[in-house]
């Protein structure tokens, strides 16, 4: 296609491709998982690799039970998926393959990483689970119902260990 410096016609041209792409995938969660691929959750409840310039879809992986994807972190060489049956997994980024799965408590709204070896993930009822990044194995489990709702976003203050929590 050529375009003749018209700002009308790039005008069109930017937005009917932004458009059709926003359409073709509407997603609550977009990871970043390599130079060029997006993690994202399909309507389907299905986990979607995509290409990110040309919204292609490279590979899919079913979610665990038919739950949906709802937060992702990229931790290293690792993907952290926590999932609405409050299932937590563990991917190898390189090949997509699970290497561990923890359940928690409830819905992972959000997960965020808290020191080199811990990731910490915020859950609907006010529950928050800390997770070693190595083995999985859950070193704080706590419901935080009666001062907070449904975790929903997790910021670290910048403060050793110190956190916002966000319902």
């Amino acid at each position: 296609m050529m375009l003749s410096g018209n700002t009308d016609e790039l005008k069109e041209l930017i937005q009917t491709n932004f458009n059709y792409k926003m359409t073709s995938y509407q997603s609550l969660v977009l990871t970043r998982i390599s130079e060029n691929c997006l993690m994202i959750d399909e309507p389907s409840k299905k986990i979607g690799i995509i290409d990110d310039r040309a919204l292609v879809k490279q590979h899919e992986l079913p979610n665990p039970e038919g739950n949906g994807l709802r937060s992702t972190l990229q931790v290293r060489n690792f993907i952290f998926a926590g999932f609405s049956n409050g299932i937590l997994q563990r991917l190898d980024s390189e090949t997509l393959e699970m290497e561990f799965q923890v359940n928690l408590h409830t819905h992972v709204f959000c997960i965020n990483q808290l020191d080199e070896k811990h990731i910490i993930c915020g859950q609907m009822n006010g529950w928050i689970d800390v997770v070693s990044i190595e083995d999985g194995s859950v070193l704080l489990s706590k419901e935080l119902r009666h001062i907070a709702g449904n975790i929903t976003m997790i910021i670290p203050t910048g403060r050793d260990k110190e956190i916002m929590l966000g319902t």
